[in-house]
């Protein structure tokens, strides 16, 4: 019997392997059979009657155009939400990393403190800016949340969740769409819900992080429901010996009972921001010595511990908007750093030439190749220099925004004659297939070459036409 043929929805995804499956529904690894890339499907499980899907397939539209619509480095990218004969499904990207659901599977007793301090940096910076689009996601919890193999967090499945209000249908019949452990008092209670009820999600989601348990522990779904309503929720310090009084702190506010007094997500990732800090420099302190004795320790011979330069600057990389001022926040930041280590630098990276930074800087005319020069002199010159990377960087010159070729290039010419003409060999033939194509790059032009090559598609025959608007002459 010959095997079956893969599932293929619109005529445009084709179901490679099933990754896994909840109660919202099935992920797989597809391909994007139009544009020849992996792509993630997820496919509601619900298959509705024609008035039922007619209903769903409106309210999917409009969360599929909001959530479609959100650019930040710590929230998965949606490609499309669609239907395809009575089934709904969202396309998203692949993402190389597990979910803090399963991370926890490994690691029961809870998460180190600092990396939760890091996780709750980034996802409040996610939901902050969220919400300022106002989207509310509506379902925060370990499950949804993708840890990187880079160390960077992606908020998953924005939008699903609200879809699940549309009809009774879209449940498994087992277990409801959305989690008790993490579900807010004003969602029980049926009131509206706002980008407060995510910062209780993400509370009871941080708590179990920290202390390896839910808030509230119990297979009563009724006794759940309850102690969300009326019960305190406990303090982490006795449940978690080493979590800062701090953090116990700010995660007893995100699970208040009244919405209105929970902090927004902005001033979640300001604090999240001011903790790391915190927490940098005490691991970066000297020890203190102590006063009751009077004795002189035997002389240690250790290199001196480096100064926090990457936490800042990452962090900054990391949650860069649209405005001006968090722009500028980011080059004094970079102003301020030393030459960072191949890791650092690596980690910089990752970030910059991901697609929350290209959207931001392809959206954003303010952003001038003099500022970006000097985020390039210390995250990607270096690797230049030495002559490293040159992969990765030729990838990721075949799309970048002209603003940051532009910011490379200065940077290069800032650096050295020797540097520029590296950074050039590796660019140049990436920018050349640009400027034949005439679909990049509209600033940088050359005509000459456009009109010759226009409708070339060798790399070779557009590399001999181009010339070099940053050649030294």
């Amino acid at each position: 019997m010959p095997p079956k043929p893969p599932r293929v929805l619109t005529g445009k995804y084709q179901l490679e392997s099933l990754l896994g499956q909840g109660g919202m529904g099935e992920v797989w690894q597809a391909t994007d059979l139009i544009l020849d890339r992996p792509v993630a499907v997820k496919l509601l499980r619900a298959r509705m009657d024609d008035h039922d899907l007619q209903e769903a397939r409106n309210r999917f539209r409009r969360e599929g155009q909001a959530a479609a619509r959100l650019r930040h480095p710590s929230i998965t990218i949606v490609y499309e939400m669609s239907e395809d004969d009575g089934q709904l499904f969202l396309v998203f990207e692949l993402l190389p990393g597990q979910d803090l659901g399963k991370l926890l599977a490994s690691q029961p007793s809870g998460l180190p403190v600092a990396q939760v301090l890091d996780i709750g940096a980034k996802v409040a910076a996610g939901l902050a800016y969220a919400h300022e689009q106002g989207v509310v996601h509506r379902d925060v919890k370990p499950s949804n949340l993708m840890l990187l193999s880079d160390g960077s967090i992606r908020i998953c499945d924005f939008g699903l969740a609200q879809l699940a209000n549309v009809t009774s249908k879209l449940t498994t019949g087992k277990a409801p769409l959305i989690s008790l452990d993490y579900m807010p008092p004003e969602r029980l209670k049926g009131q509206e819900v706002t980008g407060s009820a995510d910062v209780y999600s993400m509370g009871a989601t941080l708590f179990e992080l920290l202390c390896g348990r839910t808030v509230f522990p119990s297979d009563d779904r009724v006794s759940v429901m309850g102690q969300h309503l009326f019960t305190a929720p406990p303090d982490p310090r006795t449940l978690r010996a080493d979590c800062p009084a701090d953090l116990s702190e700010l995660v007893h506010a995100m699970l208040g009972k009244d919405p209105g007094e929970r902090p927004t997500a902005a001033d979640l990732a300001a604090k999240f921001a001011d903790l790391l800090d915190q927490a940098s420099q005490e691991q970066a302190a000297p020890p203190q010595p102590d006063e009751a004795f009077d004795l002189d320790p035997p002389p240690v011979h250790r290199r001196p511990a480096a100064p926090p330069r990457i936490p800042d600057l990452l962090r900054r990389l990391e949650m860069l908007g649209e405005d001006q001022e968090q722009f500028e926040s980011l080059l004094n930041a970079a102003h301020e750093a030393d030459a960072l280590t191949p890791e650092e630098r690596a980690k910089s990276w990752a970030v910059i030439s991901g697609d929350g930074w290209h959207d931001t800087i392809s959206r954003n005319n303010s952003f001038r190749s003099a500022d970006l020069a000097r985020i390039f002199s210390i995250v990607v010159i270096p690797d230049i220099a030495e002559q490293s990377a040159a992969g990765a960087i030729a990838k990721w010159a075949a799309q970048a925004p002209a603003p940051m070729i532009e910011g490379l290039l200065v940077a290069a010419q800032q650096a050295s004659r020797e540097t520029w003409q590296l950074a050039m060999n590796i660019l140049e033939p990436a920018l050349a297939v640009r400027w034949a194509s005439e679909r990049y790059l509209p600033d940088l032009l050359d005509r000459d070459a456009v009109a010759r090559y226009g409708t070339e598609r060798s790399i070779s025959g557009a590399a001999a036409g181009f010339r070099n608007p940053f050649r030294r002459r």
